[in-house]
């Protein structure tokens, strides 16, 4: 993938773009935002090896890591309860989720609320 980005006196943008077939692979969370649990799925036209979650706070640390839960032929489930890896509730704000296998990767943007 390549990564670009644009700049005005206002506006910064930043984006990316795949070099795989479009409509390849999609990943969506839901509900979002969330405040109890988030559910990840992720639909991968190629199959994949290890397919893992990672949550990234806005200082762009890794917070959790998450297995996929539910395996069904290029379908992939992960489910995040808002905890970090130490199992501590994470404060609430926007946190980017990184799905990657052996070949692909994708990001979007959640945000967990207060219940």
């Amino acid at each position: 993938y390549n990564i670009f980005h644009n700049r005005d006196d206002k506006h910064i943008w930043l984006g990316r773009t795949d070099n795989a077939a479009a409509g390849s692979l999609s990943i969506t969370g839901y509900p979002n935002p969330f405040s109890g649990q988030l559910t990840i799925t992720v639909e991968s036209a190629t199959g994949s090896i290890n397919p893992e979650i990672l949550v990234y706070n806005s200082n762009s640390q890794v917070v959790k890591r998450l297995t996929a839960g539910g395996v069904t032929a290029g379908k992939y489930t992960f489910l995040w309860d808002g905890t970090g890896d130490s199992g501590e509730k994470l404060k609430p704000g926007v946190y980017v989720i990184l799905y990657r296998d052996g070949c692909n990767k994708a990001i979007r943007k959640v945000m967990l609320v207060t219940e």
